[in-house]
């Protein structure tokens, strides 16, 4: 039984390590890729969902009401899927 997931999991996943690391540079830097490479996934994961998951300005990044949701539920996501 194989169902396609409306959004992309590496993205979840990279949104996860932004959410835990406050920082979308951090985040690059932990997961070895550029800050535009996480900052398109973090767009995309948000098109997908059609939710706004972070606010971000010059010298902050902080995650939405909504985000927080959605890193919670990531998590348990996350950890069925390293189970299959």
């Amino acid at each position: 039984m194989s169902e396609t997931l409306p959004f992309d999991l590496d993205a979840l996943l990279v949104f996860g390590k932004v959410v835990e690391s406050r920082s979308l540079s951090r985040a690059a830097t932990l997961l070895g890729m550029p800050k535009s490479t996480v900052s398109r996934k973090i767009a995309r994961l948000e098109s997908d969902l059609g939710i706004r998951l972070l606010r971000k300005n010059t010298h902050q990044l902080s995650v939405t009401d909504l985000g927080e949701k959605i890193y919670s539920h990531s998590l348990n996501i996350l950890t069925e899927a390293n189970h299959i």
